[in-house]
């Protein structure tokens, strides 16, 4: 399979009975994948939630079905279901992949299920190992895949991952955060895998003067 630095992408609405009974669809030099997809009316909320039900692949260059996928429990915004679905290359083979996008997300973890490319069987494989990688980004030159993450307003950070024996690993985590006993104090910490151990490398505390000191007020 050739990967392509141009993933080609097209989205089609075939509207049936309800709201929300379309068929996506997306697709590379060498499968279309067409998602199903329906929807739920929210009576508080007044309004639709939408779900992918299955995911029919095809080979785009010998129309024939290669393989149909019930993903498990999932929801998106109706109106944003061009961003649920990315093709991508997320073990560095050079075989496209593809993650679902799990559930909406206000905050910028945003999560996904991660199915890989099996060439000798022609078929897509779940790989849960991933999904604790939340809003990825792929560094195929580095062979990384990068997560931002944020646990609360004064609370975020980096995650690298890499593949070691053929395993999803995390190699290096930078965090910053607000000093608890000491607002005025950011502090960020990096750790780094060493010996097979993550392990504290760096610490660096700024001091925001825009707080005031609590002892002054």
């Amino acid at each position: 399979m050739k990967l392509t630095t141009t993933l080609i992408f097209f989205l089609t609405f075939l509207f049936q009975s309800s709201f929300c009974q379309t068929k996506l669809i997306f697709a590379d030099n060498n499968f279309t994948f067409k998602l199903i997809t329906d929807s739920t009316y929210d009576n508080e909320q007044k309004e639709y939630s939408c779900f992918v039900k299955k995911i029919i692949i095809v080979s785009k260059k010998s129309n024939q079905l290669i393989q149909t996928i019930t993903p498990p429990e999932n929801g998106f915004f109706c109106e944003s279901s061009s961003i649920i679905l990315k093709i991508q290359d997320v073990n560095f083979d050079g075989k496209n992949d593809f993650l679902l996008r799990q559930f909406p997300s206000g905050s910028p973890n945003v999560p996904y299920y991660f199915w890989v490319y099996n060439g000798k069987t022609n078929k897509f494989y779940r790989d849960s190992s991933l999904e604790e990688i939340t809003s990825p980004r792929f560094d195929s030159a580095r062979k990384e895949i990068l997560s931002f993450w944020r646990g609360s307003a004064s609370d975020h950070g980096w995650s690298t991952y890499k593949y070691i024996n053929g395993k999803i690993t995390l190699v290096e985590e930078v965090e910053t955060f607000t000093d608890s006993n000491d607002r005025r104090k950011i502090i960020t910490i990096t750790k780094k895998r060493i010996k097979g151990k993550m392990k504290l490398v760096d610490k660096e505390v700024e001091i925001d003067k825009s707080i005031k000191d609590e002892k002054e007020e």
